[in-house]
């Protein structure tokens, strides 16, 4: 529990390795679901919380929350919204650097309401690129469904951000059959049956998009026919085919994969593409290697074989098989970073394949999940914000705890801490510490009625000061329970009396 802020009951990360002179400097984004508080979270790589934003989401999931750029300078983005079978119904939204909504992005031309599974910037935020679920009647008495037949249509959009206006949409069924999918009703436990528009037979499971900025076309990764799909991107034709079963208009050496996350464009030029993916190889009914590991693969256009063009990076503790969600980031300086999905599992990786950093989010066998994680760099000073602190003395003439914390910043190298024991008396200066992780821990051995925080940055300036609090002292009997730091946690199996 933080003292300064016991409303934030944010998931432990817990750092198995770390060898921070090897990883890139930055922070760790996610945005668990199916925990205590879920919503966007920022992690340094120690594992200290830099940020909580639960309390600024409400009770809905967030998912894909990554630094973006937009309008010129870093933002955040993420999926707000509920969560179904195997995609979810909401919009996106971007965050300045006070992590205040400047904008938020909705599907457009009368369809489904966006889903979670990709929201990507694009020319400096000008466009969205955003997938959206939508159920619709189909006869499906191919594989004996005689009622009425229900499949989900995997679609993308492109957004005009500023308007709202759609710029480019592509449509699943206008160019796949669906008894070609790899995943037939209730084939897995995200398939749906085919039966109602609830449960739509989900044949195709799009989860990433990026475009090129080379030639304009459209990189997709279809999850359910196992393939990454190039669409182009006037007529939205499909241009190729990726996959390493038998549909791929590309020869595939010494690699496969099955079941992936997260294709992106990592570099091209006018006869080479390399794109990167997380190969999950399981959708927890079927199975194709033993490990999920992100791959990098490049495709040649001319002799159109795709060859491995950097290491895989499964978990580096042992087997770890993901049977849903993930992703696989590049970092600026060569390494390769890991989500491994509903394991929530985190690792960095050299650029040879060597692993610098890995965590993992809570106990290995719960079930929190994290869809996607980033690495990224973030500079926060809130301009809506201060810090928080809580003060507390076992009794009036006691030694003071005081408990400092500020959500969201990062620039916070040390805390002055100052004291008075009368709002309107001159505080004095009682020392400075620091900063240890999320909250920060200071005693001074001389009481003070009052005291306030003040925060100093890397370069030694005044960021901001906490207000001004009273120290808590506990009342006679409850003191004789307590000890100099704090008073014990209740008992909540301890009976109320009157």
């Amino acid at each position: 529990m933080y003292y300064s802020r016991p409303d934030i009951l944010a998931p432990a990360m817990n750092v198995s390795m770390q060898h921070l002179e090897r990883v890139e400097p930055g922070y760790v984004f996610i945005s668990p679901y199916q925990t205590v508080q879920s919503g966007p979270y920022i992690y340094d790589k120690a594992g200290n919380l830099v940020y909580s934003g639960h309390a600024d989401v409400g009770p809905y999931n967030v998912h894909n929350f990554h630094v973006c750029q937009y309008k010129g300078s870093d933002h955040l983005c993420m999926f707000q919204g509920n969560q179904l079978l195997g995609y979810a119904r909401g919009h996106y939204v971007i965050l300045d650097n006070n992590y205040q909504a400047v904008e938020t992005v909705e599907s457009g031309g009368g369809v489904a309401s966006a889903d979670q599974h990709e929201f990507r910037l694009i020319n400096d935020g000008e466009s969205a690129l955003i997938t959206v679920y939508q159920p619709t009647p189909w006869d499906l008495s191919r594989i004996n469904i005689r009622s009425q037949g229900w499949v989900q249509d995997g679609m993308f959009q492109e957004i005009n951000v500023a308007t709202g206006k759609v710029v480019f949409q592509w449509n699943a069924l206008n160019h796949i059959d669906p008894f070609t999918s790899y995943v037939y009703p209730k084939g897995s436990d995200v398939a749906g049956d085919g039966l109602s528009p609830q449960t739509p037979w989900d044949f195709f499971h799009i989860n990433s998009i990026d475009k090129s900025q080379l030639t304009g076309h459209y990189l997709i990764s279809a999850r359910h026919i196992g393939s990454l799909l190039y669409i182009n991107g006037s007529d939205g034709s499909i241009i190729w085919r990726l996959e390493t079963g038998g549909k791929s208009d590309f020869e595939c050496e010494d690699f496969q994969f099955s079941f992936q996350h997260d294709a992106q464009i990592r570099w091209e030029n006018g006869t080479h593409m390399m794109v990167s993916l997380y190969d999950n190889s399981s959708n927890m009914v079927n199975r194709t290697a033993e490990n999920s590991a992100g791959r990098i693969i490049t495709l040649d256009m001319e002799t159109m074989k795709a060859y491995p063009s950097g290491p895989a990076t499964p978990w580096p503790h042992g087997p770890l098989s993901s049977a849903s969600q993930g992703n696989t980031q590049l970092l600026s300086n060569g390494n390769i970073f890991n989500c491994y999905g509903d394991f929530p599992f985190f690792a960095e990786f050299e650029n040879d394949g060597t692993p610098a950093w890995t965590a993992k989010l809570g106990v290995q066998n719960g079930k929190v999940m994290v869809y996607r994680a980033y690495s990224a760099p973030w500079y926060s000073v809130p301009e809506n914000s201060r810090p928080a602190l809580w003060t507390y003395a076992r009794n009036s003439d006691a030694m003071v705890a005081l408990y400092v914390s500020w959500n969201g910043c990062t620039e916070v190298e040390s805390w002055n801490f100052y004291g008075g024991n009368d709002v309107g008396d001159a505080f004095v200066k009682m020392g400075n510490t620091r900063k240890a992780g999320f909250e920060t821990i200071y005693t001074s051995d001389t009481h003070y009625k009052y005291a306030f925080a003040e925060a100093i940055s890397y370069g030694g300036e005044s960021l901001r000061n906490s207000s001004i609090q009273m120290t808590f002292v506990p009342g006679p009997d409850l003191a004789l329970e307590c000890n100099d730091m704090h008073c014990p946690a209740s008992n909540r199996s301890e009976a109320v009396s009157s």
